[in-house]
């Protein structure tokens, strides 16, 4: 399987150690820019992309796969609530043939997306129509904060205001309804 992995080098030593450690055969692209991504597309038969959806050039790029093959395998990596179809997951599922991961995510559920591609739906299918599913993986993002299930509330040491700004931004930018109670930000 040929592989080309448009990301950062966490990705790289996690893909390095599943071939190494459980997964022959898989061919490892690790691309410096979008030119040689183009060169390798072109000399090589690719089966999967991994694309980190951080990287402006590579979101780029990843519309530029979808608009010349629409079907084409790709797994999105994001550390946020974006979404790459501005409809729903409904129409990414129907028209394309796309995955997703959210940071953080560890090398079995790379692995397992990776490997089960053809015979799993994206794990987040209907998860970015109702945000409010995906809030408790978002905020391990945040090593101050931390989400309560059963209160559905979200609690910030008050020594980070910084990311306790950041959850609070992101929420307000995703039309995530809550109420501040001190240092709580209460989903309503």
């Amino acid at each position: 399987m040929n592989i080309i992995v448009l990301e950062n080098e966490e990705l790289k030593f996690k893909l390095e150690h599943i071939k190494s450690t459980i997964k022959q055969g898989w061919n490892l692209f690790f691309p410096k820019n979008i030119d040689e991504t183009n060169k390798i597309v072109q000399s090589n038969n690719i089966d999967l992309f991994l694309i980190d959806f951080g990287n402006e050039a590579y979101k780029t790029y990843f519309k530029k796969i979808l608009k010349e093959n629409p079907k084409e395998k790709i797994i999105t990596i994001s550390e946020n609530l974006t979404i790459s179809d501005d409809i729903s997951c409904f129409n990414c599922i129907n028209n394309h043939n796309k995955r997703r991961l959210l940071k953080p995510y560890d090398i079995k559920e790379l692995y397992e997306t990776i490997d089960q591609f053809n015979s799993i739906q994206c794990k987040y299918y209907n998860g970015f129509d109702d945000k409010t599913k995906l809030l408790p993986k978002i905020i391990k993002n945040y090593s101050s904060c931390s989400f309560n299930e059963e209160t559905k509330s979200i609690l910030c040491n008050t020594s980070n205001v910084k990311e306790f700004m950041e959850v609070k931004t992101l929420l307000e930018e995703n039309n995530i309804p809550f109420k501040q109670d001190g240092i709580s930000l209460v989903l309503t």
